[in-house]
């Protein structure tokens, strides 16, 4: 998971792995349906409010 500080919102994001991104107002978050999955990592691509 990878979160805007409150004064900005996610535009957009990335997934270092993971076979589902998702975005709410205050995040990105990264999901994988592997039984086994690796180390995922989040990175938010925030605008100022």
């Amino acid at each position: 998971m990878a979160r805007c500080d409150a004064d900005e919102y996610p535009v957009n994001g990335t997934c270092n792995r993971g076979d589902r991104l998702d975005m709410d107002e205050v995040g990105v978050y990264c999901f994988s349906t592997n039984e086994t999955p690796k180390v995922m990592m989040a990175r938010a691509i925030c605008a100022k409010k």
